[in-house]
């Protein structure tokens, strides 16, 4: 028997165990186990085939039925497609530098999360877009700032200069980004940073007061029994019960070591950083979890679609995938993308806050902007980045001219751990989600109580331009087609099995 058989054959008896399964069916523990069977995904093997011997052969030696079933392997087989790509790639560009290969085995794991077109150089086509794009916009529209430099000029200085994809092509700036300090004085940031900077919303007294409970104790247990003395009503103090139930499963999850045994991004969601969906029960903006496509970002790739002429339509291109979308029917105001290590300085999330979330909220900015033109200077877009147990929050906003920026804490925060750090970190992610709902429904309904005028045609002006799209990027349709999140997932569960 093979070592890679026995390990399959081992996870399927925990699965049995852990469950407690009478009659075994290969539907249900494919569904249930995607990233586990994504693991084993080699190139050249029949995945299929492995597990379901495996599935019968545990089954036969437990005496349990393998009942009849059909799994779903749709995304598996999108995975490893891409994986077999992965390989194609590879053995084409065996050239590259040793060096490369000589970097870290943690640093090369985690650098195989971010997105292919971070790694892409920019085209001689692509920069001539960046060009065309800024040359597009209206100069007397510009960010001023007091010394008289402007903004959109220094931005495009550097846009021109680099050799790849920056947010910086999409309009997009990071005052904290050291990149900019080679175009900006001290002063001239600190003045970008602050212009009608968002502030931290304070938690209402009754929270802090309920919080305030907690002071100095020193125990889980008089935590756990603090807990339970209290209880609110889950609509009519929606509010309360949503920070009360936060603490119990903050105590459950530490008194069970949950923080510890998680094994995949969706454990990390469903178990520890739960508390964000909860928040987002009530109000007019839903949380919806588990890679769910960006409508904002699928607008944005789709731009240029049009009816058959010349050629023939062109398929649907699929936007980015994120792992939570805050959404209402029409419109989207918030991301969150998460990596199940904590590690704030892995390739994966600081490429994730750097450059996939910014880009995805600067296109629903782009959208909430032509909803609602007359109150662009108020609008704003939310995201979470989370790694393991930390937590960053971002808000997105367009102070002035046609610059989108970014605003962050200088620090991550972090899910309690202990009794000795429960209040100080439990009420610092609470302020933080409870402040991303606050600015999240004060924005949806701002728009609902604007009303714009109505005219035929398209804008004369750009409000705000599009994100950049490389000229390198793959486009992806509807049709068994890869998005970059099925490629970010692919080369994350493969290299999670190798560690």
């Amino acid at each position: 028997m093979s070592t890679i058989t026995t390990a399959i054959e081992q996870e399927i008896s925990k699965y049995i165990q852990k469950n407690d399964i009478q009659k075994l069916k290969a539907a249900d523990f494919v569904s249930s186990n995607q990233h586990l069977i994504a693991k084993s995904l080699t190139p050249g093997q029949n995945f299929k085939e492995i597990w379901m011997g495996c599935l019968a052969k545990v089954a036969n030696d437990r005496g349990l039925k393998l009942e009849k079933s059909r799994p779903d392997w749709s995304l598996l087989d999108i995975l490893y497609e891409k994986l077999v790509q992965n390989e194609e790639y590879t053995s084409k560009n065996s050239t590259s530098s040793k060096s490369q290969t000589n970097c870290s085995n943690n640093d090369s794991n985690d650098s195989n999360n971010s997105n292919n077109s971070n790694k892409t150089k920019l085209s001689k086509q692509d920069i001539e877009n960046i060009e065309n794009m800024f040359k597009s916009l209206n100069p007397q529209k510009f960010w001023k700032l007091s010394s008289g430099t402007l903004v959109e000029e220094q931005m495009k200085k550097f846009a021109l200069t680099c050799s790849h994809e920056h947010p910086c092509h999409s309009m997009i700036m990071d005052p904290q980004d050291s990149n900019w300090k080679n175009y900006f004085t001290d002063e001239e940031l600190f003045e970008i940073e602050r212009e009608g900077e968002p502030k931290f919303c304070q938690l209402p007294v009754k929270m802090n007061q309920y919080l305030d409970n907690y002071k100095n104790l020193t125990s889980l247990d008089d935590i756990w029994t603090e807990n339970t003395k209290h209880s609110f009503h889950p609509i009519e103090q929606a509010d309360m019960n949503w920070l009360d139930s936060s603490v119990a499963r903050a105590v459950d999850i530490i008194m069970k070591n949950i923080h510890k045994n998680y094994e995949t991004e969706a454990d990390l969601m469903k178990r520890v950083w739960v508390l964000i969906d909860c928040c987002f029960d009530d109000g007019g903006v839903d949380a919806i979890s588990g890679e769910y496509v960006s409508k904002a970002t699928t607008a944005r790739v789709n731009t240029d679609r049009s009816i058959a002429a010349i050629k023939a339509m062109s398929r649907r291109k699929i936007g980015t995938k994120t792992d939570m979308l805050f959404t209402t029917e029409f419109l989207e105001l918030g991301t969150c993308e998460a990596g199940k290590v904590t590690d704030i300085n892995n390739t994966k999330t600081i490429y994730e806050a750097g450059m996939k979330i910014p880009k995805t909220l600067k296109d629903m900015m782009y959208l909430l902007a032509n909803e609602c033109p007359s109150q662009l200077r108020q609008l704003k877009t939310c995201g979470f980045v989370i790694s393991g147990l930390s937590i960053l929050p971002l808000i997105m906003d367009s102070p002035k001219g046609y610059i989108c920026r970014i605003n962050r804490p200088s620090r991550f925060f972090h899910h309690p751990t202990d009794q000795f750090d429960f209040l100080k970190n439990m009420r610092s992610i609470v302020r933080i989600i409870y402040n991303a709902k606050i600015v999240m429904n004060d924005v949806n309904r701002m728009i609902n109580e604007t009303e714009e005028e109505l005219e035929f045609g398209s804008h004369a002006d750009v409000i705000l331009p599009l994100s950049f799209i490389p000229e390198t990027s793959p486009t992806f349709s509807k049709k068994r087609k890869l998005t970059s999140a099925d490629s970010e997932q692919v080369t994350s569960v493969t290299t999670t099995a190798t560690t």
